[in-house]
């Protein structure tokens, strides 16, 4: 591996109103960068408004502020972190050479629970609705509930398969200015453990009586396998799924770590949840190798969420929606609403995460963290009809329908996972 010579990553700078706790961009702490793309002044944000915290770009704003539920600008004096791009040099190529190899172990322990929220109720436990019954409150209650949790172990292979160039604009204004370097890394993953689903099902004996039931899987096995990229100047930015062609604005970025942090110093995740502090260099003993690591522990910024109790203010939105039927855009086309998911809320994303990371020449050799991450199952619209037979059904779109009385919902899985990591090869 050679030292690195390129690039600056253009970071936020946090000002603190004084008197004002830290707390930072809380109604966009959810997902990647991309969670901050292409928000339009026809969407209403469901969110309350942030904290009162200014971060300075070099550029100034490119995107439309949007209004949320109650009628408040969510980000008032901020602009969106995607203003964020990578700062530019025609210097070198990516920060780890073509050929480099790292392998890692990790034993986790993960628990997974299922939870529904409508808009403006707490999150409740469920795994689903009935949709059914004799009467619409019948088809409103939950089938039941469901916890999954998992003992694995995870061996993670990494190679550098290539380096190249990836055009970035410096601004909104100077989109042909620079290049970035890039290391093209393929990752594969083999996880094994043993996984039990705890299950508890509403009403479901022949006396109506509730039914639990655990189901055991022992010594489940998978693997996996992803491209992406890695890219860094003074931080050190992983660019997945992999894309050297688009704008800066629209990459999926998660910034890792600062290269070569002094001790004390303190940055952010891109999305502003969570928040890094150099601790120093500490020697670790692993296997036959010793490394000078730089310690940095990892904060999360708000208090630990658990249940993930603003998803919908964070992850939906509400906007405009024409059903163009009529070629002529006559009169006769349906004006009405509806939800859209952020795209930083896409997948299986992270939420909030607690812990330390230790790093050597832009390898993480060892973490013990704790990372709650959330995967969205359905969401949009639900209301309730009843049917001419005399029973009730459950109806859910993404569209506002006419003429009836929905509620925005979202029904979605967090996942606990305790990590110990740590680096077994490097070469």
């Amino acid at each position: 591996m050679k030292a690195p010579d390129l690039v600056i990553v253009v970071l936020l700078l946090l000002e603190v109103v004084p008197g004002e706790s830290l707390c930072l961009l809380r109604p966009y702490r959810f997902g990647n960068t991309r969670s901050h793309t292409a928000i339009r002044a026809s969407r209403s944000w469901l969110g309350s408004a942030p904290c009162p915290i200014r971060p300075r770009l070099r550029e100034e704003p490119i995107l439309d502020v949007a209004t949320n539920i109650e009628g408040e600008s969510p980000m008032k004096n901020l602009v969106l972190i995607t203003s964020l791009v990578l700062g530019l040099s025609a210097c070198g190529p990516g920060p780890l050479s073509t050929g480099t190899i790292i392998e890692s172990n990790s034993t986790v322990q993960s628990t997974s629970r299922s939870f529904k929220v409508i808009h403006g109720d707490e999150p409740v436990e469920r795994t689903g609705n009935d949709g059914f019954g004799e009467t619409c409150s019948e088809a409103a209650q939950a089938t039941g509930r469901s916890t999954t949790t998992s003992v694995l172990t995870r061996t993670h292979t990494l190679e550098v398969v290539g380096e190249t160039y990836t055009d970035q604009p410096l601004s909104a204004e100077e989109p042909d200015e620079g290049k970035t370097g890039v290391s093209v890394v393929v990752e594969t993953i083999v996880e094994r453990g043993d996984v039990t689903i705890d299950s508890l099902l509403y009403e479901a004996g022949p006396n109506g009586e509730d039914m639990a039931s655990v189901d055991q899987q022992p010594d489940q096995a998978q693997s996996s396998a992803r491209y992406f990229g890695l890219a860094g100047g003074e931080y050190l930015v992983q660019i997945a799924p992999l894309d050297l062609w688009s704008p800066a604005e629209d990459l999926s970025l998660t910034l890792l770590t600062k290269r070569t942090p002094a001790t004390g110093d303190i940055w952010a995740s891109f999305d502003g949840s969570t928040l890094y502090i150099a601790r120093g260099k500490e020697e670790l003993n692993i296997g036959d190798s010793t490394y000078n690591a730089d310690a940095v522990d990892v904060y999360s910024v708000e208090e630990l969420d658990p249940e993930v109790s603003e998803l919908i203010g964070s992850c939906l939105s509400v906007g405009a929606f024409q059903d163009v039927t009529e070629p002529d855009f006559s009169d006769n086309n349906v004006q009405t609403t509806q939800v859209i998911l952020d795209p930083g809320c896409e997948g299986n994303f992270r939420h909030q995460q607690v812990g330390t990371e230790w790093w050597h020449k832009d390898i993480l050799v060892q973490a013990e963290r704790t990372t709650w991450s959330v995967s969205i199952d359905s969401f949009g619209y639900e209301w309730y009809e009843e049917e001419n037979n005399g029973f009730c059904n459950r109806f859910t779109s993404v569209t506002a329908p006419v003429g009836q009385s929905a509620l925005v919902f979202a029904q979605y899985t967090v996942t606990r996972e305790v990590e110990e990591f740590e680096v077994s090869f490097t070469e």
